[in-house]
């Protein structure tokens, strides 16, 4: 915690920021500290959003300054206190902030166009390219981009690629990149520039549902290859 930073955002949120860095180690402080909160909040609270490396919480000032008695410190220093004494706490996040899910997916040809591309860039067979990528457990640093969409974590060095040099104008839905040290799934039909190697049949985002999204910050992804058919049953299952 000794990286630990507080700072406005708006006067309707403030970021807490465990260092500068993406790693494992800090994810699981924010997953934490995000339970922490939610366990005990504070009046007005709203909710809180994990990124790579903070945490942004957002509330009603209204709310919350009724709640405490008036002084001269400003409402910022009120909530960046207790924000401060609470992230300090020893706490660890609960099993139940850390789901596990099992993605099935179709790598390579129509359903991942860039997987030769990137074996040949990488010196390696497509094969090898699968296994390797599918052998991870991946966990969720953060939500972004478009709603649905995981940042994924981290990518086997050895799989490590740049962007494609020009985005797509369209990715199908259920699209599987990867880009550097991550991967991800692209939940809905958008522009994109990470290099497709599969697709799987899931959906990854429906705003029908209560909780739109699959996947959310803390959780585990294992990626678990199937066929072409396969993908068309799984598909047909999904409609």
């Amino acid at each position: 915690m000794d990286q630990l930073l507080v700072y406005p955002l708006s006067e309707r949120a403030i970021v807490i920021s465990f260092g500068n860095t993406i790693s494992l180690e800090i994810h699981k402080k924010i997953i934490a500290a995000r339970q922490a909160l939610e366990n005990k909040p504070f009046e007005g609270f709203i909710e809180s959003v994990p990124a790579f490396n903070t945490l942004t919480v957002y509330f009603d000032p209204l709310v919350y300054a009724k709640s405490e008695p008036p002084d001269k410190s400003p409402l910022f220093a009120h909530v960046r206190d207790y924000l401060i004494q609470l992230a300090h706490q020893p706490f660890a996040a609960s099993a139940e902030s850390f789901r596990e899910h099992i993605i099935p997916v179709c790598y390579g040809g129509n359903h991942g166009p860039d997987l030769l591309d990137v074996a040949r860039t990488l010196k390696l067979d497509p094969v090898e390219i699968i296994r390797a990528h599918s052998q991870v457990k991946y966990t969720v640093f953060m939500m972004g981009f478009v709603p649905g969409f995981a940042y994924l974590g981290e990518l086997p060095e050895a799989l490590t690629v740049v962007r494609r040099p020009t985005p797509r104008s369209k990715v199908a839905a259920g699209s599987l990149g990867i880009a550097g040290r991550q991967t991800g799934i692209y939940p809905i039909e958008v522009p994109g520039g990470w290099q497709l190697i599969g697709q799987t049949p899931l959906t990854l985002f429906n705003p029908a549902k209560p909780s739109p999204a699959l996947l959310s910050a803390g959780d585990q992804v294992v990626f678990n290859p199937i066929s072409a058919e396969e993908f068309k049953h799984l598909k047909e299952q999904e409609k």
